[in-house]
């Protein structure tokens, strides 16, 4: 049996630029996923962008060692429903749970009807810079993702029967400093030699978990407040 889910989008984007030196961005999408319950089923999600070409400036056009100067800066917003099942809110029913000739089930998932969207707010800034016709480039990077309704799968008492439900349960954060560097060491008719770095600084940290379950054990992590997502939970050897 073939199990899909379904995805609808709707999006729409506005452009614009002025002297080929102001640039302005904005965009909106409304998606539906069927993976969620029909009363919560759509989300929508924005962005905006906008961008200063610093070298059409006179004051930086006097500078021949410039060759292009761009700050921008933008915040956007995206919708995740990976990493669940394609009937995360349902109940569901396993079926081989025999008795003799006596067929049986047994129920598998509870289901959650509240289940969510996650969104990822992004927010960042950026100095686009090259010199010397361009032989030396690169930017500095500014970012700030926050990531909201985090869907997990939180364990559940054994009591009840199911082991997990799947929910939104909090937020968290990474944020950092990128720094991308290139460079033409060489630059002949027949022969070019070019040198790239790149270097990341990234801090991760979760923000909020759900008064019910302030500490969930997830494979070898362990998700609380104040810890790292990428922290191990893992007995010392």
């Amino acid at each position: 049996m073939l199990f899909r889910s379904r995805v609808e989008g709707f999006f729409s984007r506005i452009n614009y630029d002025y002297n080929q030196k102001y640039f302005l961005s904005l965009s909106a999408r409304r998606d539906g996923s069927s993976k969620f319950y029909k009363d919560v089923r759509w989300g929508t999600f924005y962005s905006v962008s906008g961008a200063w070409r610093l070298d059409q400036e006179s004051f930086l056009k006097a500078a021949p060692i410039i060759s292009m100067m761009k700050l921008r800066a933008s915040y956007g917003q995206t919708g995740n429903d990976g990493g669940i099942s394609n009937y995360a809110w349902q109940p569901l029913y396993a079926l081989g749970w025999n008795n003799a000739t006596e067929a049986g089930i047994l129920q598998s998932s509870l289901g959650n009807t509240a289940l969510e969207w996650e969104s990822s707010n992004a927010f960042d800034v950026a100095l686009e810079f090259g010199i010397l016709k361009n032989r030396i480039a690169g930017t500095i990077e500014y970012f700030d993702r926050r990531s909201s309704n985090l869907i997990f799968d939180v364990p559940l008492p054994l009591s009840s029967g199911i082991t997990t439900l799947t929910k939104n349960i909090g937020t968290m954060y990474n944020r950092g400093i990128e720094l991308e560097l290139n460079g033409s060491v060489v630059q002949t008719k027949d022969f070019s030699w070019n040198i790239n770095l790149n270097a990341t600084s990234l801090k991760n940290r979760i923000t909020k978990m759900p008064d019910e379950s302030k500490e969930i054990v997830d494979g070898t992590k362990k998700l609380k407040e104040g810890s790292s997502i990428y922290d191990f939970w893992l007995r010392e050897y």
